[in-house]
């Protein structure tokens, strides 16, 4: 009997459920009038709804201070060291956070955040490399002061209720600087509006407030938030093949799930976009890695054992025998993470090169 190969490819968001894919990285859409950048308030929290041990909920503030009053077991996610994480209830209280902080006014909602400005570029200082070597268990504890919840926080067309569609994000600068693949913000047509957010893995929320710098070529954006205390992830651009990688990601609602696996190959993206005299050839360095993400995972960082950043995860393709992969028998799925490099010359300051950079040394 004749068989095909057939492959599907799928950007990480579960909005790509109802889509294949011809490839991994999203298109870049026409931009109306850019929006200008304004502060956003600081909301109040219930009393009794926050008990997060030794912070409050950043952008959603305990009230008399940094400490709020004792919460139920259920109303708080268990983040203890050793512990086991609660992801609805984890899930339910960020829902709750971006509804008091929607209530006061201190969302922006994800169109105007994508049809703002569209600058390539955005100079920011980042973290020296990391030389330390850490075992899977400190690098772990390390990541999570870094990675986020970044999430459209929608209500939907087919009932009043307000929902969460988390993907995953991390800190580049200090200054609340956040970067995710660029597709995370595309919403889809049964919304009645969304709202983004972002949140730590201990559960404090903050409000996106504009679009830093994006590059839809390569499938990636900075997003400037009103996030403190997060730990900017250093930027390192000569990933080797075979070398171990490590990933913290929120696949499918699994809030900070983290995997080990291997940089499998390095390999370039081409493909053609625009239209007729429009057209033109992208060419995108990207790395395949045998460690597991899925949906809600896009946007995690890629890192190697020292905590460095060499790739941001983007898209999975499935590689099956068979008219169509579904149907037939898969064989292989590959997960393909833009390469840092591209990172960096977004960050880097006019005029410098990736190479030229104090954390590229």
């Amino acid at each position: 009997m004749e068989t095909s190969a057939a492959s599907v490819t799928h950007r990480l968001t579960r909005w790509a459920l109802a889509a294949l894919l011809a490839g991994p990285l999203a298109g870049q859409d026409s931009a109306p009038a850019s929006r200008p950048a304004t502060a956003l308030p600081v909301v109040e929290a219930e009393p009794g709804s926050l008990d997060h041990l030794d912070q409050g909920v950043g952008g959603v503030r305990p009230p008399g201070g940094r400490f709020g009053g004792r919460a139920r077991f259920a109303d708080r996610p268990d983040l203890s060291p050793g512990g086991f994480r609660d992801d609805e209830a984890f899930e339910q209280h960020l829902i709750r956070m971006a509804k008091q902080l929607r209530a006061r006014g201190g969302l922006v909602q994800t169109k105007d955040i994508r049809f703002g400005r569209r600058q390539s570029k955005y100079a920011i200082e980042t973290a020296p490399r990391h030389v330390d070597v850490l075992d899977p268990a400190q690098l772990h504890e390390q990541l999570q002061r870094s990675v986020v919840v970044v999430a459209q926080f929608f209500q939907c067309g087919e009932c009043e209720d307000w929902h969460l569609q988390p993907a995953t994000g991390f800190a580049v600068g200090r200054s609340g600087a956040v970067a995710t693949s660029w597709h995370v913000l595309e919403t889809d047509e049964s919304q009645k509006s969304s709202y983004l957010v972002v949140a730590t893995l201990s559960g404090r929320v903050f409000p996106v407030r504009d679009l830093l710098c994006v590059q839809p070529d390569a499938d990636l954006c900075v997003l400037g938030t009103e996030a403190t205390d997060l730990w900017p992830l250093p930027l390192r651009t000569e990933a080797r093949v075979g070398e171990s990688v490590y990933c913290l990601s929120n696949p499918e609602g699994q809030f900070a799930y983290f995997s080990e696996g291997r940089i499998a190959r390095k390999h370039v993206f081409r493909e053609t976009r625009g239209a007729l005299i429009f057209q033109r050839e992208t060419a995108t360095q990207m790395l395949q890695v045998t460690l597991d993400f899925a949906y809600g995972s896009s946007g995690a960082p890629i890192v190697d054992a020292c905590g460095n950043l060499v790739g941001i995860a983007t898209a999975t393709q499935v590689f099956g025998v068979g008219a169509d992969s579904h149907d037939g028998a898969p064989q292989l799925v590959f997960r393909g993470a833009v390469s840092a490099t591209h990172l960096a010359r977004m960050l880097a300051p006019p005029g410098a090169t990736a190479a030229s950079r104090p954390s590229a040394r």
